[in-house]
């Protein structure tokens, strides 16, 4: 997914030769990130490999949302920044 979107933030949209034109390098480049997600995804979904039995609670616990207390995140932040 990072590739994808450096591929989008460091390419321009048009070429710069002549903005008339779209960077169709920079299309291409994206269409390949997403063909070759999109195999895995399908590797995935049809390998035996990956056929477990549903875990509500893990699942659950997976989506939920949680976030930092502003305490614990200004924490977080000054000993990380301590190391450097």
């Amino acid at each position: 997914m990072q590739d994808l979107i450096k591929a989008n933030e460091a390419n321009l949209d048009q070429r710069e030769d002549d903005p008339n034109l779209i960077h169709w390098g920079k299309y291409n480049m994206i269409g390949r990130f997403i063909g070759t997600v999109a195999q895995c995804q399908t590797q995935c979904r049809i390998s035996p490999d990956y056929s477990w039995k549903e875990r509500r609670d893990i699942s659950d616990l997976l989506r939920e949302r949680k976030l930092m207390t502003i305490e614990v995140s200004v924490i977080s932040i000054v000993s990380y920044s301590a190391r450097f």
